[in-house]
This record gives structure tokens, C-alpha cells and sequence, in this order.
């Protein structure tokens, strides 16, 4: 009977997991929908005075939010697009993570400044856990005895 390519594969192997490469956390695109909606809402308004045309900057400004706004987390460290640029984070440079009461995630540096990463919630810790190497504790790990 051959022997299949799972059978190969050691314990260990099958133990461990496969990591990506870079974990990306962004807004889902289908939010640009929802800036579609209010766009189209807001044509009787914008119509019935020339001026009242500035109602279209919110939903505009909202769906370039959704477009740019992300945190790449890769195996040097974060990358952090905000809206008006962007930040390299590196492993070495991060000291801990604030975790907020609504849930925010923001990376704290060595010198004691913070960055909110955009779009990481709580849920997110476990996956930066893992990709940071250990150096990023995780809440959720139940302490070994």
C-alpha cells in the first residue's frame, strides 16, 4: 500500500501552523457601498441650493477613508497608512499595545509615543501575536502550569 503524503509529514509538521506572509486589516470594500447610498441621499439636498453642493465632501471624504486607511502587519514590524501618510513600525521599535475601551488597538514605541493602527480591534491581538514572533503577548493564551 503506498504511503500518502500526509503519513510523511512528522508530528511536528502537522502541529505547527503555516503563517502568511503579511496580514493586511483594512475597511471591507463593500463599505464603499454604504458612501454610495448617502451620496445618492443627499442629491435632493445638494439640488435645491448651489451651495448645499458641499454635503458631497462627507461622503466623499468617508470613501477615501475607507480606500486608504490600513495596517500591514509583515515579518519587520507594521505598516500603518493613516490619512494623511504613512508609518514604519518595526518589532524592535514597538514597546506594547494600549488596548482601548472601544475596542482601538494603538501601538505604543519605545519613547513613549502611540500610534492608533487603524482598523486592528481587540479580536485582531492573537494574529499580531503570532506574527510578531512572540514579541507581542497575547491575551487570549491560557497561562501554562
Amino acid at each position: 500500500m503506498p504511503v500518502t503524503k500526509d503519513e510523511q509529514m512528522s508530528d511536528q509538521e502537522q502541529a505547527e501552523p503555516t503563517l502568511p506572509k503579511r496580514l493586511v486589516f483594512r475597511f471591507p470594500r463593500t463599505s464603499l457601498l454604504a458612501v454610495l447610498a448617502v451620496m445618492v441621499f443627499a442629491i435632493p439636498f445638494a439640488s435645491g441650493w448651489p451651495p448645499l453642493w458641499l454635503i458631497y465632501i462627507f461622503p466623499l471624504a468617508a470613501g477615501y477613508a475607507v480606500i486608504r486607511l490600513r495596517t500591514i502587519v509583515d515579518a519587520e514590524g507594521l505598516h500603518v497608512r493613516g490619512i494623511a501618510g504613512s508609518k514604519h513600525i518595526p518589532w524592535s521599535a514597538l514597546r506594547s499595545l494600549r488596548l482601548g475601551e472601544r475596542s482601538w488597538v494603538r501601538a505604543v514605541l519605545a519613547d513613549e509615543t502611540e500610534f492608533t493602527l487603524p482598523t486592528v480591534r481587540l479580536r485582531h491581538v492573537p494574529a499580531l501575536s503570532l506574527m510578531s514572533g512572540g514579541l507581542i503577548a497575547d491575551p487570549t493564551e491560557k497561562p501554562r502550569e
